[in-house]
């Protein structure tokens, strides 16, 4: 079972991407210093040459999908301690390189909307 997490990072960016993600938020959680610096340039390469009509596809995407499965989970966790374990002790680096995603989202979109009114004023 894998969590839905899992799967947006696996659909929009690759098995690859994501095993490469993983790989580096566990060694950081080994280190006690959870670094993103890594995975935010790779997941900006991949996106910031695509429309801004896709990228904002993609937020509309994650925002509901946030919220609906973080109070699903906040639930889930009360109810069954002993499965938060074994299941969220990865889903958390999974939730981790999601908000890395959205984040390098809000940015392109950001950097997009000022060129366009840069280019609108000249």
């Amino acid at each position: 079972m894998s969590s839905v997490f899992k799967e947006l990072i696996k659909k929009e960016f690759g098995v690859n991407s994501y095993d490469k993600y993983f790989f580096i938020c566990q060694k950081s959680l080994e280190n006690r210093k959870l670094e993103n610096k890594e995975i935010y340039n790779d997941i900006y390469e991949h996106i910031k040459n695509k429309d801004q009509a896709a990228i904002k596809n993609m937020q509309k995407d994650i925002h509901p999908m946030i919220t609906v499965i973080s109070l699903i989970l906040m639930s889930v966790s009360f109810i069954v301690k002993t499965y938060e374990y074994l299941i969220n002790k990865y889903c958390f680096i999974d939730a981790h390189i999601v908000l890395v995603y959205k984040t390098v989202l809000d940015r392109v979109i950001l950097i997009k909307e000022l060129e366009q009114s840069a280019f609108k004023k000249s």
